[in-house]
């Protein structure tokens, strides 16, 4: 339908000058970050209701920044929806682990998933000990985070429910592995 108003347009002058109202209102150190200084200094921070793709090969650590993302920003009084598909929520745990010994020792996956080095199990009661310190340090992060596991969002739709659930109360949604959905009611993934 066509219609003889004029009350959606605009001319490019008015558009420019709303954009810089906008614009001149954000207050940058309250929005989210990526905490990768490239990526911060370059685009300033994650701006409302912009969509970020984080694609690699495998095995290079895209969940762990993922979760780096949600942590950090929690951590600034973000509140974040985490939708962690790719596997349960020992991985998270694992790959916080896994991040906080490496830093004093490289670290070897396979022997510490089966904990069967000394040294990391060492390790590792240290880290848990930091992180129950930690704990009562950043103990608004670990409540700004929702984590919602893959076994507990059979569908593309279901995702979507719980999205429009939350929109108004977080700052940030990450979906961690999309292509893990089952899109049963669609003829394939793409569509």
């Amino acid at each position: 339908m066509i219609t003889n108003s004029t009350d959606h347009v605009m001319n490019l002058y008015e558009l420019v000058i709303d954009y810089e109202k906008e614009r001149s209102s954000i207050k940058i150190d309250e929005i989210c970050k990526y905490w990768v200084p490239e990526l911060d200094s370059f685009l300033g921070g994650i701006w409302a209701s912009e969509l970020v793709v984080i694609w690699a090969q495998t095995w290079v650590w895209k969940s762990d920044m993922a979760y780096t993302i949600a942590e950090t920003n929690a951590k600034r009084w973000k509140k974040v929806l985490l939708f962690a598909l790719e596997g349960d929520l020992s991985e998270i745990a694992s790959r916080r682990l896994q991040r906080e010994i490496s830093i004093v020792e490289p670290i070897n996956t396979i022997s510490f998933r089966f904990n069967t080095n000394p040294t990391h199990k060492d390790y590792t009661t240290m880290v848990i000990q930091g992180i129950e310190i930690e704990r009562e340090k950043w103990r608004h992060w670990m409540e700004n985070v929702i984590i919602f596991k893959k076994r507990d969002i059979p569908t593309f739709d279901f995702i979507s429910e719980l999205i429009d659930l939350y929109r108004d109360t977080v700052d940030m949604i990450i979906v961690d592995h999309l292509n893990y959905i089952e899109f049963w009611d669609r003829k394939n993934e793409i569509e």
